[in-house]
């Protein structure tokens, strides 16, 4: 069925159908065959035109088969016409009249689509508007974007929104700024608007259709879009800006509070920390990141510095009182560190614009020194007046012309002058008037020139006494005018005597009363710049630590002593006679040949020289001597020092070993006198421990060690009082601390005599316990030397036998028997067994 048929393509779908639905309203109105209108139906053809700028229907060329065709037109209620209806039936003729109520209904039903399709138009184009609108103001949420980055997401924003976003171009002028997410040149048809910031900012928002396609033109709600968009954009340059002015305008003040150099902390009206500077960091301990959140309270301790009370913290009092407020002259800050600074401090409230209080600010600088200097003053005030007061000195009080305003009881009481005498005359001319010229009046004038003053004088008081004195004149300055002073007299008689004391011990030894090392290194500078010849005569007391190990230091001392009043008595008295170090002794002897040193020499060798120790008994003194002489002016006095010592040294070779033999004898019997090591417990123990060494197999070197260790084993009770050793009660721990002391003392005797050297760890040893239990050092088993296992076996048998003050002896098979009882605890097992065998094959 051939027909011409109209492009329907752009006629809503929403349209079409409504027609359809009102062709069949029709088509039962007719009592027809259900009629509907598609733009496919080979039968009914339907064409609506409706562009508002049409006043009639197109013609319409329809052919169906021969068949009538019937067109209707419809218009808007004002008449205009919008378009028409086409009606074909092959079979059958219309009347026109039975149409009308028809036509009637689909013409309102069009109207009243139409309408709706106007409606939702301009709401899809509101909604897109507020969409593209809520999307621009979301950038606003983006803290970190810079203005540009804004301007240039609003030209990628912007055409999204209009009818043909593939093709609509956004571009945006900021002043002399150029924004464009594209960089093509501007083309086809073009929308602009322009918002005017200020007198010189302006802003220019471009929307256009990249090509020259006629169809293709803005719709009344895009210009109105656009309208809205310029005005949005305007606001969000104008709130950026604000934004910026608001941040330059705190980092100003940021920078202005980090850099000044007070410390600044606010906070918030319930108290918290909400910002704090370098200096207030510094001064309290806690960083910023530590304290924000913080209440004041926890970083700003403040106390009196005079009472330590804590003070109230001045930002409450300002919230509560809505003023500023200032702190006490005497705070103190206590820092996290505990440090204290004293700090001059104000508080203030930060209002908003409506004048409401939100925080407060705290500035606080640090005064420590000038609070120092002013707490000083204060005492020093404070102590002048009660020395003034109390003072055992005299002392004047001045004007700032130096005249007399008060004087003190002791002044008085010094000089003789009552206050009536003197007050208002110059102190000077007071000190004048019994000896004239005494007073120092240069000293006054350092004084009235602000200066403290100190010298040493003779004052002489009212009848021309004199007085040893040590004069200070003390200014006193306030605002940094003079506005007098005060004058003390400190008599230095005591303070003189004191100084010649200090003096004294500086050169001379405290011991013996000779100088000591200090002096004779100061007098050889002096005879070395010199031209006249000196002797050095070097003496060493020989054994001097052997007995101070065995006697104690009293001993010792004892000995210094006699051999420094021996020397004083032997050299002259031009002669330097020095305590060089602990047990030598230096004589410097101007022009001296060697003959008459030798002569000295022999003296102090003839004397035979002897110190008693307790027992009766008499310690030698024994001294190894060396000398040398300077002939020549050009040799160094230190040559000649260190010449003399190499002599001595050898000298000390040939007898320290006489001199120590003599004391270990001496040493010996004051072991016997002391304690119950008689000698013959010595002999009963050398023989038993030979028997047992001889039992184990010693070599015959070993036997020897082992006779001269039951010899010497307890030496080191010679340094313990006799009154502890024959104790017959218990031992106090004091007591028996000493006691276990012994092993190291006969240790260190041991030690310092080359013969005896080789035995002195088994002395250390022979008191420690095959378990470990035993003394000095708590070792056991086999790490215990093996002379000091057979010691301890053979001393503990001996002692049994025979008993001590506080206990009964036992008989030789109850003491085996202990011996044997305490195998594998206080004794070697085997050495045990071994000594029992001993005894049994004696039997």
């Amino acid at each position: 069925m051939p027909y011409n048929k109209r492009d329907l393509s752009n006629i809503p779908v929403e349209i079409m159908n409504r027609w359809k639905s009102a062709s069949k309203n029709m088509a039962d109105l007719l009592d027809k065959n259900v009629i509907t209108i598609t733009r496919d139906n080979p039968d009914f053809f339907a064409i609506l035109i409706s562009q508002n700028k049409l006043k009639k229907p197109p013609a319409l060329d329809t052919v169906i088969d021969g068949s009538k065709d019937f067109t209707y037109s419809l218009n808007w209620p004002d008449d205009r016409l919008f378009g028409a209806i086409i009606l074909m039936d092959k079979d059958r003729d219309y009347d026109l009249k039975s149409l009308d109520k028809a036509f009637e209904i689909i013409k309102d039903m069009i109207e009243s689509d139409l309408e709706l399709i106007v409606n939702k138009k301009r709401l899809t184009e509101r909604v897109k508007e507020l969409a593209c609108i809520y999307q621009i103001s979301q950038l606003l949420l983006e803290n970190k974007m810079e203005l540009e980055d804004v301007l240039l997401e609003i030209t990628k924003i912007l055409p999204r929104h209009f009818a043909y976003p593939e093709l609509a171009r956004c571009r945006i002028i900021y002043n002399n700024l150029i924004i464009s997410e594209r960089l093509e040149k501007p083309a086809g048809k073009k929308l602009v608007e322009e918002v005017k910031l200020s007198s010189e900012d302006y802003l220019k928002v471009e929307i256009y259709y990249n090509g020259q396609n006629p169809d293709v033109d803005f719709l009344p709600e895009e210009r109105k879009l656009l309208e809205s968009v310029g005005s949005h954009a305007a606001t969000i340059i104008r709130r950026i800006n604000i934004e910026q002015e608001l941040i330059d305008t705190r980092n100003e003040l940021y920078t202005t509070l980090y850099s000044i150099g007070d410390g600044v902390i606010t906070t918030d009206m319930n108290g918290r920390i909400t910002m704090m500077n370098f200096t207030a960091k510094k001064m309290t301990g806690w960083t910023y990141s530590e304290a924000k959140g913080r209440h004041l309270n926890e970083v700003f301790k403040i106390e009196n510095a005079r009472t330590g009370e804590k003070v109230k913290n001045p930002a409450e009092k300002v919230i509560e009182e809505g003023k500023i407020v200032g702190l006490a002259n005497d705070t103190t800050l206590i820092s996290k560190s505990d440090k204290r600074y004293q700090i001059a401090d104000s508080a203030a409230p930060i209002k908003d614009f409506n004048n409401e209080i939100t925080g407060v600010i705290l500035v606080f600088s640090d005064v420590t020194d000038e609070y120092k200097f002013k707490e000083e003053l204060r005492l020093e005030q404070e102590w002048l007046s009660s020395i003034f007061e109390t003072g055992t000195d005299p002392m004047a009080k001045l004007d700032e012309q130096h005249r007399v305003i008060d004087i003190n009881d002791r002044f008085t009481e010094v000089f003789k002058y009552e206050l009536e005498e003197i007050k208002g005359m110059n102190l000077d001319d007071v000190m004048d008037s019994s000896k004239a010229g005494t007073a120092n009046r240069r000293v006054t004038e350092e004084l009235l020139e602000g200066r403290q003053v100190e010298t040493e004088a003779t004052r002489y008081d009212k009848y021309g006494n004199p007085r040893e004195c040590l004069i200070r004149g003390i200014p006193v300055i306030v605002g940094g005018e003079l506005v007098g002073g005060y004058g003390i007299y400190i008599d230095i008689t005591e303070r003189k005597r004191q100084q010649e004391k200090i003096e004294y011990m500086t050169y001379h030894d405290r011991l013996t009363g000779l100088y000591n090392r200090t002096y004779l290194e100061e007098k050889l500078s002096q005879v070395n710049s010199g031209d006249e010849f000196f002797s050095i005569l070097m003496l060493d007391v020989n054994g001097l630590k052997f007995i101070n190990d065995s006697y104690g230091h009293e001993i010792g001392d004892k000995m210094l002593v006699k051999v420094s009043k021996t020397l004083q008595q032997i050299f002259r008295e031009k002669d330097t006679i020095v305590r060089w170090s602990g047990d030598e002794f230096v004589v410097l002897m101007p022009a001296t040949d060697e003959k008459k040193i030798e002569n000295m020499i022999d003296q102090i060798r003839n004397l035979n020289l002897e110190v008693s120790i307790p027992g009766g008994e008499n310690l030698p003194v024994s001294l190894a001597v060396g000398f040398d002489t300077s002939l020549d002016s050009e040799v160094d006095i230190y040559d000649v020092l260190h010449n003399a010592e190499d002599k001595m040294y050898q000298d000390k070779l040939l007898t320290d070993k006489s001199s120590t033999n003599k004391i270990v004898r001496t040493l010996l019997s004051t072991l016997h006198e002391k304690s119950q090591e008689t000698e013959s417990h010595a002999r009963r123990m050398e023989d038993l421990a030979i028997k047992l060494g001889e039992k184990v197999g010693l070599s015959y070197v070993e036997l020897n060690r082992l006779s001269l260790l039951a010899v010497l084993h307890d030496i080191g009770k010679t340094s313990i009082p006799e009154s502890i050793l024959k104790k017959p009660g218990s031992l106090t721990a004091e007591e028996w601390e000493k006691i276990r002391q012994l092993p190291v003392v006969g240790f260190r005797l041991c030690s310092s005599i080359d013969d005896f050297s080789h035995i002195a760890l088994d002395v250390l040893s022979h008191h420690e316990r095959w378990d470990g239990t035993g003394y000095p050092r708590g070792i056991e088993g086999e790490n215990i030397p093996l002379l000091a296992r057979i010691i301890t076996i053979v001393d503990s048998f001996d002692v049994m036998t025979n008993g001590r003050p506080y206990k009964e002896p036992m008989t030789e098979e109850e003491a085996l028997k202990e011996i044997q009882d305490c195998a594998g605890s206080q004794f070697d097992p085997e050495l045990a067994v071994k000594f029992i065998e001993v005894f049994e094959n004696q039997v």
